[in-house]
């Protein structure tokens, strides 16, 4: 639409749904806090490994899939991080099962989390308390159900902050189910059949 905004009439944008079928335990929340998603360069992944240096009293684990084409870099950030636990190649039932336990997602995408970041649905779906940055793709309500940590801010302040308050951290998790409810593949599924009812 923006490259042919002519077009705009005649378009409808289906929101996308969480690739990942969380399964909660219903277990109370650990302290740990989760990267998810492709292990590879421009995930703002090493902002994510700097934070585990300057969090204290957190568990930080990347968890996730490595193209082949970044297969060097993940070795490089394994040798490097120490205080960080890689958990590569799970099946989806154990991805969902470790959200579940994850009490915070810091996803710090440099160009901000935006609709397209099903990573960022997935730790949502598992009432992850998301941390990340906003940018003009932020929509309004994704701003709504996640905490932006600019760049210099204090992290291990922020988590503290928000670890310690329970009624703040059930709001965020109360807004990201809201903002949820549209991207559920029943919703999406029924998106399409209203389009092609319409076109009938």
């Amino acid at each position: 639409i923006k490259i042919a905004p002519f077009i705009k009439d005649k378009c409808t944008i289906i929101p996308i749904a969480s690739n990942i079928d969380i399964t909660h335990t219903g277990n109370e929340k650990e302290k740990i806090i989760v990267y998810f998603g492709l292990i590879m360069p421009s995930k703002g992944i090493e902002e994510f490994l700097g934070a585990s240096n300057k969090v204290r009293g957190f568990e930080f684990y990347v968890v996730g899939a490595i193209p082949d084409s970044s297969k060097g870099y993940y070795e490089e950030l394994v040798k490097s991080h120490h205080k960080c636990q890689f958990l590569i190649g799970m099946d989806d039932k154990k991805v969902s099962e470790f959200l579940s336990r994850a009490v915070f997602a810091y996803l710090p995408f440099p160009d901000g989390v935006s609709e397209r970041r099903g990573s960022a649905l997935a730790v949502l779906s598992a009432d992850c308390i998301l941390l990340t940055k906003h940018s003009r793709a932020t929509t309004s309500a994704l701003k709504r159900c996640s905490i932006n940590i600019n760049e210099g801010a204090d992290i291990e302040t922020e988590v503290n902050s928000l670890y310690f308050n329970q009624e703040m951290r059930v709001r965020y998790i109360l807004e990201g189910r809201n903002y949820l409810k549209e991207r559920s593949w029943g919703a999406v599924v029924d998106s399409y059949i209203e389009i092609l009812e319409h076109e009938k």
